[in-house]
């Protein structure tokens, strides 16, 4: 699940997360997700989010990330991208799971929130400032509306380091993509992001980088927009 890549000379450390990436079910629980109502949901953006596991391999081949951590297990399982009081944390499928196996499933959330700060923390004291770039997909189409965006930037505008980023990729994006600030979802939202932001005031840029899955060919992103991200992540 997690990997370390250190490079001294940085001003700034890029960490990368995909909470979404995988939509595996651990041969354990398969028989709480047999049904063909819960197939259907893992295989569609309900179960992951599309394309990001490529596009988090690709970047952290391309980057250079002090630390990078995704899960490949799917969200109906446990939601890594909600807090632990969040009623959406266990799926209608694992609400069915006995109390034991949902606590386990509950320290590992945590375990991966904590590893995934002490990292924050590290590389802060280390590099002075950290850029963490949290990857996921939007299904084009929810609720029979369409979202008419490409590529979504999630941030809290309270916070200036993070406006300023996320407007500077804007801008260096110009006309190849539609860009909007804090859509399809708001960025001050319930989130991996918003929690770490309650732990470093300072010197920590929380970014959710959201894209169109209209997007996706074959299965993956369009390279031409992996390497667009790989150069924004540059910057």
């Amino acid at each position: 699940m997690f990997d370390h890549k250190y490079d001294v000379h940085l001003m700034k450390a890029l960490i990368l997360s995909a909470e979404h990436a995988g939509n595996q079910i651990p041969a354990a629980y398969a028989k709480y997700f047999s049904s063909t109502e819960a197939q259907k949901d893992l295989a569609s953006h309900r179960g992951y989010d599309l394309g990001t596991e490529d596009l988090y391999n690709y970047l952290c081949q391309t980057t250079t990330p002090v630390y990078h951590c995704n899960e490949l297990r799917s969200r109906l399982l446990i939601e890594y991208n909600r807090s632990e009081n969040n009623s959406n944390l266990f799926s209608v499928y694992s609400k069915k799971l006995n109390k034991e196996i949902r606590k386990q499933l509950t320290i590992e959330h945590a375990m991966y929130r904590k590893e995934l700060s002490v990292q924050i923390a590290q590389a802060i004291k280390k590099h002075k400032k950290v850029v963490h770039i949290a990857l996921h997909s939007f299904t084009p189409v929810l609720d029979d509306e369409a979202r008419n965006c490409d590529m979504g930037l999630l941030y809290d505008p309270q916070r200036e380091l993070e406006k300023i980023q996320c407007h500077l990729w804007k801008k260096e994006i110009g006309s190849q993509y539609r860009v909007r600030f804090n859509y399809p979802y708001r960025g001050t939202a319930d989130g991996l992001t918003t929690y770490m932001r309650s732990l470093f005031e300072k010197n920590y840029i929380g970014i959710e980088l959201e894209l169109n899955q209209g997007l996706i060919k074959e299965k993956k992103f369009p390279m031409e927009l992996k390497k667009l991200i790989s150069y924004l992540l540059h910057l």
